[in-house]
């Protein structure tokens, strides 16, 4: 692990007092069964992995070093520094790598989840869950091994992809500048301290951070299927059959990437969005997030797999289906649940003009954040897919009437389920 810290001596002391009030770092020896210690340690070796891709495009070039730690806090979450010394840091709290493990895991012990995945019949669904906990809690809500060994590996893939979502918010929150723009708000000198940042002006900086969260997820998956010749997946093994699944077919990947980056966001949503909620909350709530994603999703595909605009989106609405049913699954007490598109179509109906007031605060920051915004090196690991920039609901400035249309098909939908 060459990029990971294991004493507070290895940070500047600033991000060093940042980790002891979040909890310190994390015990490692305290992962002691051999089902959580693997996991634990391919969760590790992800986040060096993200580490190593981060510093290729973005350090390489610069007297700035990127180190990460496990931090020793229950709670969802994680935070990034860009610390004295020339150090970057990024914190990963326990709790969520506990909870995105619980949750994956649980959701492959439940046999009406991904069914085409290895032998279903093998499960019980033992993972049964009646709520999602707000924190850690190994007592109710553990990570559970799947009794089909495909669907065990499968599980494990997706709890990496929805990791890597975690991880790469926090790595875009340093690479496009929005800590020059937040250290500034707290600057010493009062001459040259900014204003706070307004409530719009912060959930643009979160959305724009899981934009970069979407891309590093795509790109790490990219990678992972164009080293297919280095990784023994060729075998009718368990973690062969499960690689296969999730990365042979390129929409398939595209598929998982977004369900895993879907459920981060979904278990700590609530099953309503309103205007009124949000604009007294500075961060975006979980459904503006899942509204956002969607949006990504359908501009990658357009992007990169040259869909029209109408197939993305049907696509991407399937896929949208499809996760919220295997999460109320997972919350069914028989292992099936009744579809529930409160949260995500409550966003869409309710948010009218306000996704154009976020863009707009996006825009006036953009040229705070390009001053700050790191370059990319001439070592960047692998080609850059283009972006589209800021693209929370960006359909309306290609003239498309995104949430229209999207709601007209979310009618259908629930009207087909009930």
């Amino acid at each position: 692990m060459k990029f990971g810290i294991k004493s507070l001596q290895e940070v500047s002391s600033d991000i060093a007092i940042t980790i002891e009030r979040k909890g310190g770092l994390y015990d490692h020896s305290g992962v002691v069964d051999p089902f959580y210690k693997h996991l634990y340690e391919n969760k590790l070796a992800l986040f060096d992995h993200l580490t190593r891709l981060a510093t290729q495009r973005h350090y390489d070039d610069s007297n700035r070093t990127l180190k990460f730690g496990i931090i020793n806090c229950a709670d969802i979450g994680g935070f990034a520094c860009v610390g004295d010394e020339q150090i970057d840091f990024i914190g990963i709290h326990f709790g969520t790598i506990s909870l995105v493990s619980a949750i994956f895991t649980r959701m492959l012990c439940n046999p009406n989840i991904f069914p085409h995945i290895g032998n279903p019949s093998l499960e019980t669904n033992t993972g049964q869950s009646f709520y999602i906990p707000v924190k850690e809690d190994l007592t109710n809500f553990p990570a559970s091994r799947p009794n089909c060994p495909i669907r065990g590996a499968f599980s494990k893939l997706l709890v990496l992809t929805g990791l890597s979502f975690i991880f790469g918010h926090e790595i875009a929150h340093i690479s496009n500048g929005h800590f020059g723009i937040i250290n500034k708000t707290k600057h010493k000198d009062l001459q040259k301290r900014r204003t706070e940042l307004s409530p719009l002006e912060n959930q643009a900086i979160e959305l724009d951070a899981d934009r970069g969260a979407a891309e590093w997820t795509l790109l790490y998956t990219e990678i992972v299927r164009g080293a297919r010749p280095l990784f023994q997946v060729e075998c009718d093994d368990s973690l062969g059959i499960a690689w296969r699944e999730f990365y042979v077919i390129e929409i398939e990947t595209v598929k998982y990437c977004f369900f895993a980056c879907y459920i981060t966001l979904r278990m700590t949503s609530p099953d309503h969005w309103s205007l009124d909620t949000q604009q007294a909350r500075y961060p975006p709530l979980p459904p503006f997030r899942m509204g956002a994603l969607i949006q990504i999703y359908i501009f990658a595909l357009m992007e990169f797999l040259e869909m029209s605009f109408e197939d993305a989106q049907h696509r991407v609405w399937d896929w949208c289906i499809e996760t919220e049913q295997a999460f109320t699954d997972l919350m069914g007490e028989s292992g099936k649940g009744k579809l529930q598109l409160n949260g995500i179509v409550s966003f869409f109906r309710n948010v009218d003009d306000y996704n154009e007031r976020v863009d707009q605060a996006y825009k006036s920051l953009a040229d705070e954040l390009s001053e700050h915004a790191m370059s990319e090196t001439s070592k960047t690991a692998l080609k850059r897919h283009k972006t589209c920039g800021y693209v929370v609901m960006k359909g309306w400035q290609q003239g498309v009437e995104f949430i229209g249309i999207l709601d007209s098909t979310a009618s259908m939908r629930i009207s087909n389920n009930q």
